[in-house]
């Protein structure tokens, strides 16, 4: 994710949404659950400037990507 996207347009904030999906979507129905997701994939996907996320990555675990290479990326940031 790191090689392909440019993560340095996600504030704080927009990561703290991110975790708090990922925390809470195991107590979610199924459908709210791929609603969310993808709603939240898509205004990552735009946020970063990505063209599209790969057609085998579904947007769970495209946000999941997201949260691990953003904690990398602010390690190195700073």
């Amino acid at each position: 994710m790191l090689q392909i996207a440019d993560l340095s347009a996600i504030l704080p904030d927009d990561f703290a949404v991110i975790r708090e999906y990922l925390v809470r979507r195991s107590a979610m129905l199924a459908k709210a659950r791929a609603s969310v997701a993808l709603r939240l994939a898509k205004d990552i996907q735009a946020m970063i400037h990505l063209e599209k996320i790969p057609e085998a990555v579904t947007p769970d675990v495209f946000l999941e990507a997201i949260y691990l290479a953003y904690q990398k990326f602010s390690d190195f940031k700073f």
